[in-house]
């Protein structure tokens, strides 16, 4: 139940029980900017590569860490916009985020799919964008 201040405003009580509805939405624009945004640190790691002699496994451990990075930022901003189930949201951005590099992976056929190794990253993503969700609502 409202307080007494929201039940005297109408116009606020809308706009207070209108924030409370999960948007899929939010989401999947979330993960789809994560996903964009990662896809251009492994361009600019690639691009490195190519055109100096840096070596191809410290690009590797760079776009692991990044998409980890990029995740948590990409969360803490969805849930500045959304302002509450700050958990709920990051560990959907977390997951829809790692689902669809899977499979963008895996349309790429990058190498053999590894269930361990996919088990791991998803729970390592979803507690990122729960974190960065969290405090994005927090702070």
């Amino acid at each position: 139940m409202p307080g007494p201040e929201l039940r005297s405003r109408p116009w606020a009580l809308r706009r207070h029980m209108r924030q409370e509805e999960f948007s899929l939405k939010t989401v999947f624009l979330g993960a789809l900017s994560a996903l964009g945004l990662g896809l251009l640190l492994a361009l600019g790691c690639a691009v490195t590569i190519q055109f100096s002699s840096m070596d191809e496994r410290i690009a590797e451990y760079v776009v692991d860490a990044g998409s980890f990075l990029v995740l948590g930022v990409t969360a803490f901003l969805v849930g500045r916009r959304v302002r509450n189930h700050g958990l709920a949201y990051g560990a959907s951005v977390g997951a829809v985020y790692c689902l669809a590099g899977t499979l963008l992976g895996l349309a790429f056929l990058s190498g053999a799919f590894q269930i361990g190794r996919f088990l791991i990253r998803f729970v390592l993503l979803v507690l990122t964008g729960a974190a960065g969700s969290i405090l994005g609502v927090n702070l």
